[in-house]
């Protein structure tokens, strides 16, 4: 049996669930870490039991990305991810949640299960690989002293384990405060620096190569400053960006492998493409 994670007392205070439909459970690990996700926790979209929750989701989604105008629609959360794919998170019962916490949701302490995060992934063709569709965390709602440490880092560590994904692909902006959050997965490589079809174009898309170390490890220190920084670019400089979205579509292979972030913007620490030895 794998050994489960040890942390993060977080696992004492929040219960972990699945929402997916139930022709997808054979495939899922329920055991994600070595923590079992029990049987009440495990929804399926297609059932009725499954309607608090899901409001439950929708709330949180609105409190974490309404304001970049990318809060997902119900039809979104079940035609792309609930029904096709996966959502896994941590929650807790309405009594047990915090004054501030049960204002933000709008809920009285009844004893329902609410899901304080959530990661959503959609399958890709490629066996194995899956798209991390939806990062939340209902810390955004929380004053400093009250929020969850990690607890963002631990779903996606359980989702990705639940999905028993080797490749994981995504996309999130330059800026966003979530960006260092997936380095701690590993090394994030490039397949795009610049997405004129994204609502936010100044937006990237990377893909991860997943073992269970590099999941355990996310959940350790965070990584160390890399030994190969080969280039750095202003995470606000249009132009570098298109400059670095026109090498990747040439064929090179970059990587973000850390970002140092001042008062005054972001520097993104890229390697560059393997150096072929000298003839």
């Amino acid at each position: 049996m794998t050994r489960p994670i040890e942390d993060l007392g977080l696992l004492e205070q929040l219960q972990p669930f699945v929402l997916s439909h139930r022709a997808n459970w054979p495939h899922l690990n329920l055991e994600p870490l070595g923590v079992k996700i029990t049987d009440t926790h495990v929804f399926d979209p297609a059932q009725l039991r499954s309607g608090r929750l899901v409001e439950g989701l929708l709330r949180l989604d609105r409190l974490t990305f309404a304001r970049q105008a990318m809060g997902m629609p119900r039809w979104v959360l079940y035609d792309c991810a609930a029904f096709p794919g996966v959502v896994v998170g941590l929650g807790q019962v309405t009594s047990e949640m915090s004054d501030t916490l049960q204002r933000a949701y709008g809920v009285r302490p009844n004893g329902a299960f609410l899901p304080l995060s959530m990661w959503a992934a959609i399958p890709c063709a490629r066996p194995g690989a899956w798209f991390g569709h939806n990062l939340s965390s209902a810390n955004v709602a929380l004053p400093r002293g009250e929020r969850f440490p990690r607890l963002a880092t631990l779903t996606k560590a359980l989702g990705l384990a639940v999905t028993r994904a080797t490749r994981q692909y995504g996309a999130t902006q330059w800026e966003s405060p979530a960006l260092p959050l997936h380095r701690r997965f590993g090394p994030l490589h490039l397949d795009a620096a610049w997405i004129p079809a994204h609502t936010h174009p100044g937006s990237l898309s990377y893909h991860l190569d997943l073992d269970e170390a590099a999941i355990r490890g996310a959940l350790g220190p965070p990584p160390a400053r890399p030994d190969q920084v080969d280039m750095t670019v202003d995470a606000a400089d249009t132009d570098a960006l298109h400059a670095l979205q026109l090498r990747l579509e040439a064929g090179q292979d970059w990587s973000l492998v850390g970002m140092t972030d001042a008062p005054d913007g972001r520097t993104l620490l890229l390697r560059a493409p393997p150096r072929l030895p000298a003839a």
